[in-house]
């Protein structure tokens, strides 16, 4: 099973692919909301438009991402916890082993049943960061990883979590009853244009054979 991790330093965007300035625009806009959840199937350019929003922006934003772990199944922390941690090493900036080592603690605690709230205060020495950006939250299955993730944003307050996903889960379902702000960049507005298809023939060079 894949566990989530940061990623150091976000991918780099590919030169070659066609940057897609409306949407650009589009995540601007639905980043001022805490959540914001990119939704489309595979290959719909999710992870490419994340990649390329993150190269533009002032600041620089923590990239989580899932991974195959090296570790021996009966040595990892259940997944809540792992999941809970990745959220965590990516909201606050960790300067050493001790700090890393604190942050799993904590995500453990919070995945056992402690209020994250109240166990976040271990880590009030850390300086916080204001954006994540999570890949393909859809791989986060057999956990409460949606109900997780809500509780990672009322526990950080200014924290904005940008996230990927091929599935339609039950935060955008139910996002009309949540406290918080949950914004939607869907399949629709992922599709490709007319124009953005003849720029993207343009500059591939196909449209003139």
């Amino acid at each position: 099973m894949p566990h989530f991790a940061v990623v150091p330093g976000p991918p780099r965007p590919n030169p070659l692919v066609l940057s897609r300035a409306r949407l650009l625009h589009a995540l601007d806009d639905a980043s001022a909301a805490p959540l914001t959840l990119v939704r489309g199937p595979d290959g719909a350019g999710k992870t490419t438009l994340l990649q390329d929003w993150a190269a533009v922006r002032d600041r620089p934003a923590a990239w989580v991402s899932a991974r195959r772990s090296a570790m021996a199944p009966a040595e990892q922390p259940g997944p809540s916890a792992r999941f809970l941690s990745a959220l965590l090493a990516g909201a606050f900036e960790v300067p050493g082993p001790a700090d890393a080592a604190l942050i799993e603690e904590v995500g453990r605690e919070a995945a056992e049943g402690a209020e994250l709230r109240s166990v976040l205060s271990r880590l009030a020495h850390l300086p916080a960061r204001e954006l994540l950006i999570l890949e393909d939250l859809h791989l986060a299955t057999g956990f409460p990883a949606e109900d997780l993730l809500l509780d990672m944003l009322r526990a950080v307050p200014g924290l904005r979590i940008v996230a990927s996903t091929a599935a339609l889960g039950s935060i955008e379902l139910r996002k009309a009853l949540l406290e918080l702000d949950v914004a939607v960049i869907g399949p629709a507005q992922l599709a490709f244009t007319v124009e953005e298809c003849e720029r993207a023939l343009v500059g591939s060079g196909l449209r003139d054979q």
